[in-house]
């Protein structure tokens, strides 16, 4: 089965990103709004610098020295289990895109990875 499409959202690294072009994957839509963090220069790759929300809009997003743990979600930093761990926090404002608009800009992914 040809596998087209995938969304690997939240792609950090792009160590899953790198997973689905090894599996097949024709093109992958990686959306993280950290551009410092994806380090994968492939032309079956389309990049998206944002986060992924409910609207297209500008949102408060907090960066973590740790990147496995930036969020768009301050309940997440003031009040979680990592709230107390001593990372530190910096807020910000980002662009986010949703997966509607993300459909119509690529297609019907065959693959979403969140």
């Amino acid at each position: 089965m040809l596998k087209n499409l995938a969304f690997d959202i939240g792609c950090n690294i792009g160590k899953y990103t790198s997973y689905l072009l090894k599996n097949g994957y024709q093109k992958v839509v990686a959306v993280d709004p950290n551009p410092s963090l994806f380090r994968i220069d492939h032309d079956r790759v389309e990049r998206i610098f944002k986060a992924c929300s409910d609207k297209v809009e500008d949102i408060p997003f907090y960066f973590c020295n740790t990147n496995t743990i930036s969020t768009a979600a301050k309940s997440w930093v003031t009040d979680s289990r990592v709230s107390t761990q001593g990372y530190r926090w910096v807020e910000t404002n980002v662009e986010s895109t949703t997966i509607d608009k993300l459909v119509k800009d690529f297609g019907v992914p065959d693959h979403i990875k969140i």
